[in-house]
């Protein structure tokens, strides 16, 4: 899930701030105040992309997918992390935006909040999973839902850490 905001100069959304540090409460009421206040352009990566291009890649593709879908050009784009581009607009990486910079902070939380409705209707599909709970986040409940009832069609095949802790507790029964 990647997502481009745009938020207007007159833009005032007190408690921005990382999407990984605020709870889900904050979050919801952050997210329509976001969206009233800005532009917001969302692009979801299916996990079949994850697994052919690589998570680099896919992200990569979702950033750019994001920024196109933004209804104006932005002058200059601010991303998370120190990932390389080859975006035609100025732009600037800058690691742990998430955590300084309100308008990057303000897309991690578009994005978190978008991504987990998502994986709430996603729940309705594979409900055997309890994406409802963990919003596929890698909980122990997540893993032993894995372990009980296999890999679906939602699910990143080359994620290393449900990969790794599933080869482990395949290992300990």
């Amino acid at each position: 899930m990647c997502a481009a905001v745009i938020l207007r100069d007159s833009a005032k959304i007190p408690g921005l701030a990382d999407s990984k540090s605020l709870d889900s409460a904050t979050l919801n009421r952050l997210f329509p105040k976001i969206v009233a206040q800005g532009i917001v352009s969302v692009s979801v990566v299916p996990a079949g992309l994850i697994d052919r291009r690589g998570l680099t890649e896919a992200v990569r593709i979702g950033f750019y997918q994001a920024v196109e879908g933004l209804s104006v050009r932005p002058e200059k784009l601010l991303i998370d992390g120190k990932d390389r581009f080859a975006f035609k607009i100025p732009f600037q990486t800058i690691i742990k935006g998430d955590e300084t910079v309100p308008v990057i902070s303000a897309a991690s939380i578009v994005a978190k909040v978008v991504r987990d409705e998502m994986m709430l209707k996603i729940h309705r599909y594979f409900p055997q999973y309890g994406f409802e709970i963990h919003k596929g986040y890698g909980t122990e409940l997540h893993f032993a839902m894995l372990r009980e009832h296999g890999v679906s069609v939602v699910h990143r095949r080359i994620c290393k850490p449900i990969w790794e802790k599933l080869h482990v507790q395949e290992l300990v029964f």
